[in-house]
């Protein structure tokens, strides 16, 4: 099973989704007219694009350091304390790129190589210029069995390095991946 099975592959199928979301809160106040004004308003401003941290009031500062201390644990080797701060971060603000880009690696480091890619594309939906995501997503591939994917990520890495974004260690790495990798299938 690749990696990618199961994604959206169109924006009808984010439509879709989109909808039935909708769908699904209509009939949740229908069916409990009792639940408090104030959750139907913050669903109300999430469905109008607000993020939960903005319905609860969380400001910049307040985020980023829910993000550090997650970090921090990533970079102590606390995998899943990592994952729970960084999930947080990511559902608080699903926009914040730092948080899925870690979120990934966390995912990564514990061998849930689909969670970590899906936090991967996330992440460069977001910036689809950074190499980085690309090579992170390439790993997982590799790590799945999916070397024509994979070498297609080391590719766009390798490009976009060459474009002056990312660094001369991300180019570097991104062309001893593609040496490693098997010849193409067809």
């Amino acid at each position: 099973m690749g990696l990618l099975d199961g994604m959206p592959t169109s924006l009808a199928d984010v439509q879709r989704s989109s909808m039935a979301t909708a769908g699904l809160l209509a009939r949740l106040f229908e069916r409990h007219p009792d639940l408090p004004p104030r959750f139907e308003a913050a669903c109300k401003a999430m469905v109008e694009g607000q993020t939960p941290a903005m319905v609860i009031g969380l400001d910049r500062k307040e985020i980023d350091a829910l993000l550090a201390l997650g970090g921090k644990y990533l970079q102590v080797g606390q995998i899943e304390q990592a994952k729970e701060w960084l999930s947080l971060v990511c559902t608080l603000d699903p926009l914040e790129q730092r948080a899925l880009y870690l979120l990934g690696v966390a995912c990564q480091t514990s061998g849930e190589y689909g969670l970590a890619a899906q936090m991967y594309i996330r992440f460069l939906a977001l910036d689809a210029t950074n190499p980085e995501g690309y090579l992170r997503l390439g790993e997982c591939f590799l790590a799945n069995a999916e070397p024509d994917q994979a070498r297609g990520c080391f590719e766009m890495a390798g490009h976009l390095c060459g474009k002056g974004h990312g660094t001369d260690k991300a180019r570097e790495h991104a062309e001893r991946m593609l040496a490693a990798l098997p010849a193409q299938s067809k």
